[in-house]
């Protein structure tokens, strides 16, 4: 399937290969003349990471359910993919080669203990450790108070032997009369 929406400015074009439905999408970065891509791959159930190379078994013991791939030229959300119809959620994507899922919780029983069945897990796949990193996001909507709700919490791991970090962050929403603010915040430790 061919589209292109001029009004957008946006080219994209999906069809099926060995990995599943892939597509590829095509704009221009903020009102620059310079272009972003992202190329996502949404393989089905039965599919083996370990068939694209060995070193993705580990991907594969995971276990995630709606996984997929997509290959980003720059970080940011592109929630017209189809991997993040099947996820039923979006997550900003890092630059290079993201691995997003759902891990099922109730296996090591944390399902009892947030009231979720899944949570939606993001990487960044790469052989360098440097240049991992893997996040899990729990959606949720927690009030403190009349106008101020948290919701969208981030946990983070940057496995670098040289540097080890640990992050949590998350968004708040505040109405203020009739204004609507929205916070976001990462704060972690280096080890």
């Amino acid at each position: 399937v061919f589209a292109a929406y001029p009004n957008r400015k946006t080219f994209s074009l999906s069809g099926l290969s060995t990995i599943g439905k892939t597509e590829i999408w095509i704009t221009p970065k903020n009102k620059s003349k310079n272009l972003m891509y992202y190329v996502g791959f949404a393989p089905d159930a039965a599919f083996s990471y370990a068939s694209i190379t060995p070193s993705l078994k580990v991907i594969d013991q995971l276990k995630l359910a709606n996984s997929g791939l997509v290959l980003a030229s720059d970080a940011g959300t592109n929630t017209d993919l189809e991997v993040f119809k099947k996820l039923g959620s979006s997550t900003t994507l890092n630059r290079g080669l993201n691995i997003v899922g759902n891990y099922n919780l109730s296996g090591i029983g944390l399902d009892k203990l947030l009231g979720l069945k899944t949570l939606l897990i993001r990487g960044v796949v790469s052989n360098r450790p440097a240049d991992m990193l893997l996040e899990g996001n729990l959606d949720t909507e927690i009030s403190f108070g009349k106008g101020a709700n948290f919701k969208r919490l981030v946990f983070g791991l940057k496995p670098d032997p040289q540097k080890l970090e640990i992050s949590l962050g998350g968004e708040m929403d505040l109405t203020v009369g009739q204004d609507l603010l929205s916070f976001k915040a990462k704060a972690g430790i280096d080890v």
